[in-house]
């Protein structure tokens, strides 16, 4: 698995009815994702809800689905974290777990200036030897990592993707020019999946895929692998709106939402975190149903 592109699932954290970790829905999961032709698999992630785990819990989740994956995809573990100990605690144990990749989001909230930062990716990849997705996630981190801090972390031997999730266009096609050679450039960023595939994206890490797998692997289809825009611009006119209702609703419970819509339950999110109820829940599945509507001709 040298060359990784394609749809990437950071995947939902299943949670019973103690909110705790959900092992038998974790396996239902994924056999749902592989079932619809996911090419990849992110643990603890954003959309795993992964702050509101302890790193008992990343270990397990992330030891739970190598082993029910079973290198039928690659699986990625995220394990960025503000302690650059606990982010090489987690790195070591996802090596050592078979895991094929790490996605790294650099520290949050007590900004870090542009040496830490990179002296913190220096020190986890110092400390495996698997390869690196670095997470550009401006909105949440505070933290935009610009040309010139990329281009040093090129440098770091692991280093070798980047999901870019920032929603500035431009920033992308510049990375893509620049750092394309050297980097697998992901996108990060939902709502703007189709227009990064055709500006030279080689996969999304996509949140929208717990719920929407197969529509998702379809749209890498067209637009990536055969070109095929028209019928691309036709399926992207359906998975925009879901797309931005997730972005305005509270992401990370509204694709939980969504994906119990669609027929697996992964259970409520941790508080404070809470799934769209009433009109909201009604307007979301509509939305939804418009994938079953037939298509039209290109």
């Amino acid at each position: 698995m040298d060359q990784f592109c394609g749809i990437f699932t950071p995947i939902c954290t299943p949670f019973d009815a103690e909110l705790e970790v959900d092992r038998e829905a974790l396996a239902l999961h994924l056999e749902f994702q592989l079932a619809n032709g996911i090419h990849g698999i992110i643990t603890c992630a954003g959309t795993g809800q992964f702050s509101a785990l302890s790193l008992a819990e990343r270990v397990f989740v992330t030891r739970e689905t190598v082993a029910a994956v079973n290198r039928r995809v690659p699986v990625f573990a995220h394990t960025g974290s503000c302690s650059t100990a606990d982010a090489v605690a987690l790195s070591k144990d996802a090596m050592e777990s078979g895991a094929d990749g790490l996605l790294i989001s650099p520290p949050y909230y007590e900004i870090p200036a542009p040496d830490q930062i990179f002296g913190y990716f220096e020190t986890i990849s110092r400390s495996v030897s698997l390869p690196i997705m670095v997470y550009n996630n401006p909105y949440a981190s505070k933290i935009n990592i610009d040309s010139g801090l990329l281009s040093r972390l090129c440098k770091i031997d692991n280093v070798k993707m980047l999901k870019e999730g920032s929603d500035d266009l431009v920033q992308f096609q510049r990375i893509v020019a620049e750092f394309g050679q050297r980097l697998a450039i992901f996108n990060g960023w939902d709502t703007g999946a189709l227009a990064t595939f055709v500006h030279g994206a080689a996969g999304c890490a996509w949140g929208a895929a717990n719920a929407i797998p197969g529509a998702c692997v379809e749209l890498y289809r067209l637009a990536v692998e055969i070109g095929d825009i028209p019928r691309a611009r036709n399926l992207w006119d359906k998975l925009f709106p879901i797309n931005y209702f997730f972005e305005s609703n509270g992401y990370a419970s509204s694709i939980k939402a969504a994906t119990k819509l669609a027929g697996v339950d992964l259970g409520a999110s941790r508080p404070p975190l809470k799934e769209p109820d009433g009109s909201k829940l009604d307007e979301l599945g509509t939305l939804l149903e418009t994938l079953n509507e037939p298509a039209e001709a290109a």
